[in-house]
């Protein structure tokens, strides 16, 4: 995508996200619940794999469409929330990935890199994602006896180190899975000594595991003592051999055979394979996100992945220690501060700059400024200290906390409904032009830190360019607010929502056509399930920008005209369904809500009432936009 693009088409992939609705109640639906021997991490897999099949089936429906052209750069916009589950959101090794693998978001990317997706960027939504700490005990450097996992030039005698539910480290849980291994093969055919030792058969794994877990911990002496009769003995024999036999295995696993990753599976052998997985410590504290990703398709390239990332709750810390109970108190105020917060605008959100350096209105906050220039050391990065190749980023894609950048010859803002409603782009835009003399201080802003960085000279650039060629705006229960528009003269802007009937009982925005359809007052399409009966349960809206960037301010209001209005008889739109797969043991409807049937009265543009509902498609539908050419975004 690097040559001159000289057509761009939109897509948007209309569904319900926002959760479902019964009784005046709004509850959150996945198969991400907890099952017994299932982890969280495993049951959020799950729930993740089974969202990621009908994106997949959407957007292969979507390439085999009739109106996508070829040529052009496609982008197909996903709204926000698509992937939560019951918790309202996953943790953070499931989405990017971690110990265990890379998650939700190389799984993505894989699929995305075939060359089938070149000419393809896909725009996911706003998603909540779960920083939470590790549980953590502190481990003897001299006591790690797998040299992969001791510190190059280590100069503290003792490490912290995550730990897991049994208050297994990595190099214990390999010890253990060893120790398992070698007994259970010192105890094959002497099922006769352990009946004599009055030891059922049916209790020789769980003695096994037993035995196991106290040499890990080093406790040989009470398992001699457990096992000190004549008929018992040999139980304690054997585990003297199978650790003697572990300590050789584990000296083939040398540095050499990992320089920098300490805990991560894929660098261990085949042979050393173990289950580890790290247990979150309810007294720390922990951080909430929103994740948006950019992915352009056709490559493997990971510079090409964009993460877009934006904090909830900075160091949330529940009253109550109990991990449970916490978990719940994070997923209701989450949900609590997503629903009074989106499309509200709300101005007491510190939700572009946690340390108040932009203030709200778009102003420089002096008090602050005067702090950063005497105090090096004060102030933090919007991202709160996630910077690209820390370990909180283990996939290593780029991390875009602006959310804008370039394809080739063309420039993108990528905003969330909540982003939008609070301006985030236009006051960071704004606010960085303040400060352009002071690029030491932007460098704080920003995660690069570099104040001749690329991303500096990229909001240099789309100042000076009057704003971006294309804003894009996923959403969910929001539209797009026209006093947050930072796309240029003749520049665009897509919306996709996947909870519709949030905006349309915000005032009167239905139209009756000539054949008593239902129609948006403001040029937005409906994803809906009865054109003439349901305003739907999703929606989409492409939307010219006629006001010049580089003449606004905080206040100013956009003028924007609807898709269809500028380009008259060429304007066409294709909606395609998606039927409802059952994606393997699970239902389209395990995961997703088609949306209220039942009819309320809404008022219509030439007066009067008119009874209507919300559902729409269970599995949602392609919103297909014809393409654009070069000189209807100002080129």
């Amino acid at each position: 995508m690097e040559n001159k693009i000289q057509e761009v088409q939109f897509l948007g992939y209309g569904i319900h996200t926002g959760g479902k609705e019964e009784n005046g109640n709004l509850t959150s639906i996945g198969v991400d619940v907890d099952i017994p021997g299932l982890t969280r991490l495993q049951s959020e897999e799950k729930d993740y794999k089974a969202r990621l099949s009908l994106l997949k089936a959407a957007l292969d429906k979507a390439s085999s469409a009739s109106s996508i052209d070829s040529s052009s750069l496609k982008v197909f916009t996903v709204p926000e929330f698509f992937f939560k589950g019951q918790k309202n959101g996953y943790l953070l090794e499931t989405f990017v990935g971690g110990d265990n693998g890379e998650g939700l978001l190389g799984e993505l990317k894989q699929f995305m890199s075939d060359e089938k997706w070149k000419n393809w960027l896909l725009v996911l939504g706003s998603n909540i994602v779960y920083a939470m700490p590790a549980k953590t005990k502190t481990v003897d450097i001299q006591s790690i006896n797998i040299p992969f996992f001791i510190p190059k030039n280590a100069s503290d005698k003792a490490l912290e180190k995550k730990v897991n539910k049994d208050n297994f480290t990595v190099v214990d849980a390999i010890n253990y899975s060893l120790l398992c291994r070698n007994l259970e093969q010192e105890f094959t055919g002497k099922e006769a000594e352990f009946e004599k030792a009055s030891i059922e058969v049916s209790k020789i794994t769980a003695t096994i595991k037993e035995v196991a877990k106290g040499i890990v911990k080093g406790e040989m002496d009470s398992i001699k003592q457990l096992y000190q009769t004549s008929s018992e003995k040999f139980i304690y024999i054997s585990a003297v051999k199978a650790q003697k036999a572990v300590d050789i295995e584990l000296k083939k696993i040398t540095a050499a055979k990992g320089n920098e990753l300490m805990e991560t599976l894929e660098a261990l052998p085949e042979e050393f394979s173990f289950q580890w997985e790290k247990v979150q410590d309810p007294n720390k504290e922990r951080d909430i996100y929103c994740i948006t990703v950019a992915i352009e398709g056709g490559t493997e390239s990971k510079e090409k992945t964009k993460i877009i990332i934006r904090p909830f709750y900075n160091k949330l810390k529940s009253v109550n220690p109990e991990a449970e109970k916490k978990e719940i108190e994070d997923v209701k105020r989450s949900e609590e501060f997503v629903t009074s917060t989106i499309g509200s605008g709300n101005k007491e959100i510190k939700y572009i700059d946690p340390w108040g350096l932009i203030l709200n209105t778009g102003e420089i906050n002096d008090e602050k400024l005067s702090r950063i220039t005497t105090d090096k050391a004060y102030g933090s990065p919007l991202l709160s200290g996630w910077k690209n190749g820390q370990e909180l980023n283990p996939t290593k894609f780029e991390v875009n906390n602006i959310g804008i950048f370039k394809i080739g010859n063309l420039s993108f803002a990528i905003e969330s409904g909540l982003d939008n409603a609070n301006q985030f782009s236009k006051k960071i835009l704004i606010g960085a032009k303040k400060l352009s003399k002071k690029k030491a201080i932007l460098g704080k802003l920003f995660p690069e830190g570099d104040p001749s960085s690329a991303t500096l000279d990229l909001m240099e650039e789309i100042f000076n360019e009057s704003g971006v060629d294309f804003q894009i705006i996923p959403s969910c229960g929001s539209q797009i607010h026209n006093n947050a528009i930072i796309a240029k003269a003749d520049g665009w802007v897509f919306n996709c929502d996947g909870m519709n009937h949030m905006r349309m009982l915000e005032e009167d925005k239905i139209i009756l056509s000539k054949n008593n359809q239902l129609e948006d007052k403001q040029g937005y399409k409906s994803v809906s399930s009865n054109a003439k009966t349901s305003f739907g349960n999703a929606h989409t809206g492409l939307m010219l920008s006629k006001t010049d960037f580089k003449a606004v301010s905080i206040e100013t209001e956009n003028k924007l005209i609807p898709f269809e209005t500028v380009l008259k008889t060429k304007a066409q739109i294709q909606i395609v369904n998606l039927e409802t797969p059952r994606l393997g043991q699970i239902n389209t409807t395990d995961l997703f809500w088609n949306g209220n049937q039942e009819g309320i009265e809404i008022p219509t543009v030439k007066g009067g009432n008119i009874k209507v509902s919300s559902d729409g498609p269970i599995g949602g539908a392609i919103v297909i936009y014809s393409e654009l050419s070069g000189k209807s975004w100002g080129e």
